[in-house]
This record gives structure tokens, sequence and C-alpha cells, in this order.
């Protein structure tokens, strides 16, 4: 997406958000929902998973395909908690703010 059609629809949502506020706010706390709804089926997955590995594991089924669920488990388990601010995650977050915003840093430096 270039940055000029970010901007059209944010003047979209600007005036959809004065011509039916109601509506509005309506939808962003939907779209909210849905992605909350997301963050907690990949804890519910990553929950399964390690519901399905550690008896596996435990029994002596040690073997490469069972290790690489249990760490794509913890670590889908742990990106999830880091997105819903689990206080165990909060301590990994970085402790100095971008001074940039990425798609400039992606962009390059500045001409």
């Amino acid at each position: 997406m270039e940055h000029a059609d970010f901007i059209h629809f944010v003047r979209l949502s600007e005036y959809a958000c004065a011509a039916q506020p109601k509506t509005y706010r309506r939808n962003v706390a939907l779209f909210a929902a849905l992605g909350y709804a997301w963050i907690v089926g990949c804890l519910l997955v990553a929950m399964a998973l390690l519901a399905w590995v550690v008896p596996r594991l435990i029994q002596g089924h040690v073997r490469y395909t069972t290790l690489a669920v249990l760490v794509g488990a913890i670590g889908l388990a742990f990106d999830a908690s880091a997105r819903m601010g689990a206080p165990i995650t909060r301590q990994f977050r970085s402790r100095t703010p971008l001074r940039k915003p990425l798609w400039r840093v992606a962009a390059g430096p500045a001409a």
C-alpha cells in the first residue's frame, strides 16, 4: 500500500466517523474483538499442541517432529501472550521506542 492510499483510507474513515459515529464505533469494536479472538484462538491452538506433545515426550517418544511441534507451540504461546500484554512477556519488550516508523526504516534513508 502506498502512502497516498493510506492517507486516502484515513480520510474516508474520518468521514465515516463524522457521518455515523455510532456505526463507526461499533465497527471498530467488532474489528478489535476479531483481533482478540484471533489471539485467543492462537493461545488455544498452542495449548492443545502442548497438551498433545508433552505426554508423548514423557512417554519417551522423542523425535525430531515432536520436538519441532514443542518448540512451535511454545513460540506460538509466547507470541500470543505477548500480544495480549501478559506480564511474563513484558520484560522482553524493548525499553527504548523506535525513533522512526518502521516503514521509513524499510524505505532507507530520507533524501
